[in-house]
């Protein structure tokens, strides 16, 4: 699958390998990442990410179920910390779990749907 330039200079690339064990879903300030779910059946759900510092590959892959994901992606990206979410096409569901991949790293830091 072709790799997509984003806007903000982020190319989302394929992602393969096993995924972390999920983080907390509330972000405290010494975690290098936080992520998590946000959103509800009705309005949809999107996942939204912290990484602190920022990675210097600024590659994104995201994966839901396994599968490499396409969807809109939004982000601040600055010297200290990049900020996101992405809302992935077709439309999260319960059951459903999502995966971030930073830079050319194997290991993705995943959230479920609940």
């Amino acid at each position: 699958m072709a790799a997509v330039l984003l806007s903000a200079g982020v190319t989302l690339v394929p992602a393969s390998a096993a995924a972390r064990a999920p983080a907390p879903e509330i972000c405290i300030p010494e975690a290098p990442v936080c992520h998590g779910i946000r959103g509800d059946a009705t309005l949809g759900y999107r996942y939204w990410f912290t990484v602190k510092p920022p990675p210097a590959d600024r590659r994104i892959a995201f994966t839901v179920n396994g599968a490499q994901a396409a969807g809109h992606v939004s982000l601040e990206w600055s010297s200290t910390v990049l900020r996101g979410e992405f809302t992935p096409t077709p439309a999260l569901a319960v059951g459903d779990r999502v995966c971030m991949y930073l830079g050319s790293g194997p290991n993705g830091y995943c959230s479920n749907v609940r």
